[in-house]
Parts: structure tokens; C-alpha cells; sequence
């Protein structure tokens, strides 16, 4: 069955995808200077990016977090699914961000798939402008 499902997604996204970049930022800070200097990383990887349709009129919560009308909705493969040389992501809602074309994209919530516990073959990941 994992197979099958792994099999779906790569034809889902071999179909029209669209190239996002995961920007990973960390910062560091200088007790010498009292400045703290953010260095960003982007990684490549592929994605389908869609308006998050409510059905419902007005916001609502998504694995315990405020989804607005506005937030986009991005399924994304891990970047190891298409680079074997690339090493897992480590998500950080509060200083990651995703990059579409010109926009960073604040990460509001994400969820991995999983079908073996322990190999991601799918990021839903909720975006905000």
C-alpha cells in the first residue's frame, strides 16, 4: 500500500508542479558586537500551490491553528525525495519561510506524511502573506 500511495504523489507531482524554495533561517548572535545577523539557506523543492477553499464564510483552525481565508495551502515533496544528496527537512514555524516566485511566505502550520512512520513522502503545509 506505501508503495502504491509513494507511486500517487510522484506522478502527482511529475504531472505540474511548480519549483518553491524552503528558506531556512538561523541566526546568530555576537556578545561582541550586540548584533544578531540571520543567514538563510534555500532549498529547491517541488510544490502545488492552491487557495485554501473554506467552506464555510469566515477563518477556522487547522490542528489547533487559526487558518485564514487568505492562507494558501502547499503540498510540497521533502527535497530528499528528488536530491538524494539533500538531508531531511527540519521545520521551524517561527523563522522558516517559504519562497514563490518573489513572496516569503510565513509557515503557519504543517503536516508530514507518513505512510511508514519514519519516511515523508508528502509536506501539507498552510502559508500565510
Amino acid at each position: 500500500v506505501e508503495r502504491d500511495f509513494t507511486r500517487m504523489i510522484i506522478d502527482f507531482f511529475n504531472d505540474d508542479h511548480l519549483t518553491v524554495y524552503f528558506k531556512s533561517n538561523t541566526s546568530s548572535y555576537s556578545d561582541a558586537t550586540g548584533t544578531n545577523t540571520i543567514t538563510s539557506v534555500l532549498i529547491p523543492c517541488q510544490g502545488i500551490l492552491l487557495d485554501h477553499n473554506l467552506r464555510i464564510s469566515g477563518d477556522t483552525t487547522k490542528d489547533g491553528t487559526l487558518i485564514r481565508q487568505s492562507d494558501k495551502l502547499l503540498f510540497m515533496r521533502p527535497p530528499e525525495k528528488t536530491d538524494p544528496y539533500r538531508l531531511p527537512l527540519t521545520i521551524n514555524t517561527a523563522s522558516d519561510k517559504i519562497l514563490i516566485g518573489t513572496t516569503n511566505y510565513t509557515i503557519v502550520t504543517f503536516k508530514s506524511t507518513n505512510p511508514s512512520a519514519s519516511n515523508c513522502i508528502l509536506y501539507e503545509i498552510y502559508l500565510r502573506n
